[in-house]
């Protein structure tokens, strides 16, 4: 099955900024061939959706269970982070915004990543990625993708934390 035009028009992505590392050559060699997704990555993509809207329609059991977890514990992040944050002693004043599945482009267009959930108080962020496949995800410190959209999410948003 083919995934549908690829937004990043060829540039690199967040996603694929550890494969470029270990390979500088591939975004190069793979520019302008054919994007085939795997059934995993079609499993990914139907995942994402569904943590995106919570509509839980056309997952199997297994996905369901995951999607259904991510939910809750980003409920449960995020209600903690705002709680972490304090109150404000004027609340006209505070900037507050939920932004889900966005692109965001960064280097003079070179770099783009869509993350997955960012929510933003005052001038803090905080940014949850969702993990679909079987490996178990890398620390924060060493997931470049996680690092590189915390890199475009505070430029664009003027996050300093």
């Amino acid at each position: 099955m083919k995934q549908p035009k690829d937004e990043r028009g060829g540039e690199l992505s967040g996603s694929a900024l550890e494969s470029a590392a270990l390979c500088p050559g591939k975004p190069a060699a793979e520019r302008g061939c054919p994007n085939e997704a795997s059934p995993l990555a079609i499993a990914g993509t139907r995942m994402h959706e569904a943590f995106e809207t919570a509509n839980l329609d056309g997952l199997v059991d297994s996905e369901r269970e995951i999607v259904t977890r991510a939910i809750r514990v980003r409920k449960n992040l995020v209600d903690e982070w705002v709680e972490m944050q304090g109150d404000d002693l004027f609340p006209e004043h505070i900037r507050r915004e939920t932004l889900v599945e966005k692109r965001l482009w960064g280097f003079d267009g070179k770099l783009s990543g869509r993350f997955d959930h960012l929510e933003i108080l005052n001038s803090a962020g905080l940014l949850l990625d969702l993990k679909t496949g079987y490996n178990e995800p890398k620390p924060v410190t060493k997931n470049i993708q996680l690092r590189a959209y915390a890199v475009l999410c505070a430029d664009a948003y003027k996050l300093t934390e």
